[in-house]
Parts: C-alpha cells; structure tokens; sequence
C-alpha cells in the first residue's frame, strides 16, 4: 500500500510570466493535481505524491522559473492522509519556503 502525501502549493508574484510558467508546468506534470488561479498575481496547486516529497521535481520546477527575482512559494505537505501541514522542511532556494 502506498503512503500518499498531500500537497498544497501556493506562488505569488507580480510577474504573470511566472503564473503562467507554475499553471503550465503542474498541468504538464505527472503529478495528480488541481490548479487554481487567483487574481493575476497568485496560484494554488493541490497535489499528490507517492511515499514522500518530490524534492528534485520541485528543484526541477523551481530552476525553470522565468523571473526568480520576483516570487513566493509556500508548500504544505503532510504524509499518509494527513493534514497538508503537519510536517516542516526546508529546499534550498532563497525565494521558496516548503512547510
């Protein structure tokens, strides 16, 4: 049986470009998710992952960003059906935050 993670994703910034960039790269992903655009400058990503934290494709994502200068991420997750916010960690990237 497989521990499934659930992950709550969420980018602001004042560069559409980089809205757009996070809304296409998820929808083109593997990954089991749902995204939401909120105004122009925010999306909300609701996805899953098997056994744990997809730590390289989130780097992956985070390298192909357009204007990195410009950007907030903040990522919940929480392991085995649990809450997306019972767990902390940390990826190294100045302008991204994973909870």
């Amino acid at each position: 049986m497989a521990n499934i993670c659930n992950n709550e994703f969420y980018l602001t910034s004042s560069d559409f470009a980089n809205i757009k960039y996070a809304k296409e790269w998820f929808e083109n992903s593997d990954l089991d998710c749902y995204t939401e655009i909120i105004d122009d400058d925010c999306i909300e990503v609701n996805f899953s992952s098997k056994w744990t934290f997809p730590d390289e494709l989130m780097q992956k994502f985070v390298d192909g960003i357009p204007n990195k200068e410009d950007i907030y991420i903040r990522i919940r997750f929480g392991k085995g059906g649990q809450p997306a916010n019972n767990k902390s960690s940390t990826i190294r990237h100045p302008n991204f935050i994973k909870e």
